[in-house]
């Protein structure tokens, strides 16, 4: 009976006292974890109002010109390695752009002409603060070299680097980069891209991004890393060999397609511009035999007047459209803004061809039912092709009377670019990389 009894009572004491020790043990956890939560958000909140106060400064110093885009006075270094000012080296005079690189760049000062501040800027959003570094160096060239000039070829970089005062804050800052080329030489005849009278118009008559005084209703097309075979951009995840755009990679003929050309699409959305900038991938990975910095790399051919070859996807690469909706009657007015740079730095003269087709709907096979022609142009950099990447504005006007102007409703719209024979060098292309968003203009009557 007195077994039976106990085994009816109530939690002893100790019982009662471990299960209170385990409660408080899961609340004091779940506190934890509440307040690890907290820290990951605000650690997100906080980069990503740092992301937006360098987004506003580099937008501020792309309203620059070429020759203001130099720092106002030589930057103080640090020796915090957290912060962006530890990568100042020689007394104010260099750069190392990659914080896990040894490599430096010189730094880009002016003193009298110079709109780039180089004391530290200090930012608060009424919740959050921290600094705001500037920096302008020279791409793969002397100081001398970044000074305006017909002969200037070298590139600026511009860095706008955000750090953020909080112990729960990012401890490395949020960095953004771009490269600004000379635009008076960029061109000969001076860059479409900076002048004033350039104009473009989409077809409800609003202003657009233009890089050639064209009138009439302008398109603008940007070239993407994407096989036409699909109608919308892909994400790149990675580099890859160069993508069989203007020859067969296999069998095409007797009905078999699977190796036939394809080309890779143009549309009308810019290439996305995530934060952190994604890398710029290779497009050509399996050439060897020099250094790229990205993009494809396409070898020289034939002239601008001759037939472009259909049997290497090295010596050419081409983009379609979507199949248009409507009938297009061109009027041989285009424009290109491309960025480019010579295949591993050479220092060349060089000439780039670009033709227009009018591309059937169907791209299975290109090879049986072939592009018309409409019409080629060429440019030629006079003093020397870029050596680092460099955006160049570059006008054409391609239309060939002997052959027809209009691409009918559910056609494509095609475009092809070769490097000349008589290049000094094989060239690089750019393209599909919120840096590098490269991309053509056509008029249409």
């Amino acid at each position: 009976m007195w077994a039976r009894a106990r085994s009816e009572s109530g939690f002893t004491a100790i019982e009662l006292l471990l299960a209170v020790l385990i409660g408080t043990v899961g609340v004091i956890s779940l506190i934890g974890t509440f307040d690890v939560s907290r820290r990951v958000t605000s650690y997100s909140e906080m980069k990503e109002a740092a992301s937006h106060v360098a987004e506003q400064k580099m937008e501020e110093l792309r309203t620059l010109d070429y020759g203001e885009l130099a720092l106002n006075a030589a930057p103080t270094a640090s020796t915090d390695p957290d912060s962006p000012a530890f990568q100042v080296g020689g007394g104010g005079t260099t750069y190392r752009p990659d914080a896990d690189s040894q490599a430096t760049e010189p730094l880009v000062v002016d003193a009298a002409s110079g709109a780039v501040q180089a004391a530290p800027e200090a930012w608060s959003d009424g919740r959050l603060g921290g600094q705001i570094y500037r920096y302008v160096t020279c791409v793969g060239a002397t100081v001398a070299e970044c000074e305006q000039g017909a002969t200037t070829t070298a590139v600026r970089r511009v860095m706008v680097a955000v750090t953020v005062t909080n112990a729960f804050g990012p401890d490395k800052p949020i960095v953004m980069t771009t490269l600004a080329g000379d635009p008076e030489t960029a061109n000969g005849e001076g860059n479409p891209l900076d002048s004033p009278d350039t104009f473009c118009e989409d077809e409800g008559g609003n202003a657009i991004e233009c890089v050639h005084n064209v009138g009439g209703t302008v398109s603008t097309y940007y070239l993407y890393d994407t096989p036409a075979t699909s109608s919308t951009r892909q994400e790149i995840t990675g580099g890859h060999p160069t993508h069989a755009t203007v020859a067969a990679s296999g069998t095409c003929s007797g009905g078999t397609t699977t190796g036939c050309p394809t080309p890779d699409l143009m549309g009308i959305d810019q290439p996305p511009a995530p934060v952190p900038t994604p890398p710029l991938y290779n497009y050509s990975n399996e050439i060897t035999g020099g250094s790229t910095p990205g993009g494809a790399v396409v070898r020289r051919d034939t002239t601008c007047s001759g037939t472009p070859t259909t049997t290497d996807n090295t010596k050419g690469h081409m983009w379609v459209t979507n199949p248009i909706s409507g009938s297009m009657t061109l009027s041989g007015d285009a424009a290109l803004s491309l960025s480019t740079q010579t295949f591993n730095g050479a220092t060349a003269d060089a000439l780039i061809c670009v033709a227009f087709y009018n591309v059937p709907n169907s791209i299975t096979d290109l090879v049986s039912n072939p592009p018309t022609l409409i019409g080629t142009a060429g440019y030629e950099h006079t003093t020397s092709w870029p050596k680092t990447p460099t955006a160049l504005g570059i006008g054409l006007d391609f239309l060939d009377s002997s052959f027809g102007a209009t691409i009918p409703s559910g056609n494509r719209l095609g475009m092809r670019i070769w490097t000349s024979s008589s290049a000094g060098a094989d060239l690089v292309l750019l393209y599909d990389h919120p840096l590098h968003a490269s991309f053509v203009q056509v008029n249409a009557e």
